[in-house]
């Protein structure tokens, strides 16, 4: 199991986007913002890698298919666009780590691409340490 902790990209704001007061599957949730047209509202997303598991309050109305805009909920810029999904074609969401790197994340509800990049050995290490430290 690994723990990803990720906080905004923006440089001017970099908050943490990990909210203890909500748990899913045992871990602490990410936390996000998510616009559908003109209604917007926070999610919180399973902070597990390759947990699936996401918390959408109805009134957002997002349903299985749709493309949405994710930002920080700190700052309320939107995420970085990191190219298109090779998988069903939405915008890929960037979203740094906070131990160093960064992930990318479908914009689509129900995709499951997503993927982690270190820019180095020492930020691989320290995700890898924070990790370690929850068994």
């Amino acid at each position: 199991m690994f723990v990803v902790r990720v906080k905004c990209p923006h440089p001017d704001c970099g908050k943490s986007l990990i909210d203890p007061k909500y748990v899913l599957n045992g871990a602490p949730a990410t936390i996000m913002k998510a616009r559908k047209g003109a209604k917007e509202g926070n999610i919180q997303l399973s902070s597990i890698y390759d947990d699936y598991t996401v918390v959408i309050p109805k009134e957002l109305d997002i349903h299985e298919g749709d493309i949405v805009i994710l930002s920080c909920p700190n700052c309320g810029k939107p995420f970085p666009e990191m190219g298109v999904c090779p998988d069903c074609g939405a915008p890929l969401a960037k979203i740094n780590l906070e131990s160093g790197g960064e992930i990318v994340i479908c914009s689509r509800k129900g995709c499951k691409h997503h993927g982690i990049e270190f820019s180095n050995s020492n930020a691989l290490l320290a995700f890898l340490e924070a990790n370690s430290a929850l068994k």
